[in-house]
């Protein structure tokens, strides 16, 4: 009986560190997180919602400053009108975030390894 209890506590523990840990989007409320492939590129992809349409895009710009601290920047692209779609390339990475204006939602998606803009922009990752 105690070990069935333990098993319990340590398999909800295991689920509960693991469903709240986020790689890169640290505020907000957690919405989803996956893994998913298109045309032969994997990715990875968080979401989270916020409140208002203020404090998302407060948290969209905060998040774009902590990704710029990831290491060297190679190239970045950018919507110069909208400002809700960017994406950023790394030495090892590309990196896309998206602001959802109506939903008060971020997606962040991350290549599993180093990609083009382009290629990532033609894959559409967001949805």
């Amino acid at each position: 009986m105690l070990l069935l209890i333990g098993i319990i506590i340590i398999t909800s523990l295991f689920w509960l560190f693991n469903q709240t840990s986020m790689k890169w989007l640290k505020y907000g409320k957690f919405s989803r997180r996956s893994n998913f492939v298109i045309n032969q590129h994997n990715y990875y992809m968080e979401e989270v919602q916020l409140k208002s349409y203020r404090e998302a895009f407060s948290v969209y710009e905060k998040t774009i400053d902590e990704i710029y601290r990831y290491g060297k920047m190679i190239d970045m692209n950018y919507d110069l009108y909208d400002w809700t779609v960017t994406y950023i390339q790394f030495k090892d990475i590309t990196i896309g975030i998206k602001l959802y204006r109506p939903l008060h939602t971020i997606q962040l998606v991350q290549s599993e390894k180093h990609m083009q803009i382009r290629t990532m922009e033609a894959d559409n990752p967001f949805s």
